[in-house]
C-alpha cells in the first residue's frame, strides 16, 4: 500500500508541474495548443507545441528518475522491472490527472477567466482527449522506459 501512496505523490508533483509548463506555454502563446482547440494549420503554433511537448517530457523524466531513486533508498533495492513499472505508473497518473483536471474539469466545466472563448475546446473534443488518454496508456511505456533507463545509468 505504501507504493501506492509514492506512486501518487510522485504522479501528483508530475502533473503539477507539468501543469504548471503547460499553462505557462498557453500564457506565452495560446497558439501552441491549437490542435487541442480544433483549429486549422494556419491557427497553430507548430514548433512551440513541439518544444512545450520536449519540456513536459523532459520534466516528467528527470521526476520519475528522481521518484526511482528515492524509492531504491526506502526498499533498500529496487530492481529494473519493478522501477520501470513504478515509473510507468506515475506516468499514467500524470497521464489520467491530465484528462479528468485539465481536460474535462477546467476546461469543460470551469472555463477559467483567461482562456479568451475562442480558446476554449467545444464539447466535442472531450471524446478526442479521451481517446488520446487510452493512447497515453501505450504511449506511457516509453518515457518510463528511457527514465528507467537514465535511473539504472545513474545508479552504477
Amino acid at each position: 500500500m505504501e507504493t501506492l501512496y509514492h506512486i501518487l505523490l510522485w504522479g501528483g508533483l508530475v502533473t503539477l508541474v507539468c501543469f504548471a509548463i503547460a499553462i505557462g506555454a498557453y500564457l506565452i502563446d495560446p497558439k501552441i495548443f491549437g490542435r487541442d482547440l480544433g483549429w486549422d494549420e494556419a491557427h497553430q503554433n507548430v514548433k512551440g507545441g513541439v518544444l512545450t511537448g520536449v519540456g513536459l517530457l523532459l520534466a516528467s523524466i528527470f521526476i520519475m528518475v528522481y521518484a526511482a531513486s528515492c524509492y531504491e533508498y526506502i526498499e533498500g533495492g529496487v530492481g529494473f522491472g519493478k522501477a520501470l513499472w513504478i515509473s510507468y505508473l506515475i506516468f499514467q497518473v500524470f497521464n489520467w490527472a491530465d484528462f479528468f483536471i485539465l481536460d474535462w474539469l477546467i476546461y469543460m466545466k470551469i472555463k477559467p477567466a483567461f482562456m479568451r472563448p475562442e480558446h476554449l475546446p467545444v464539447a466535442d473534443n472531450l471524446s478526442r482527449h479521451f481517446k488520446d488518454s487510452v493512447k497515453g496508456l501505450f504511449i506511457g511505456i516509453f518515457p518510463a522506459q528511457i527514465s528507467t533507463a537514465i535511473w539504472v545509468l545513474l545508479r552504477t
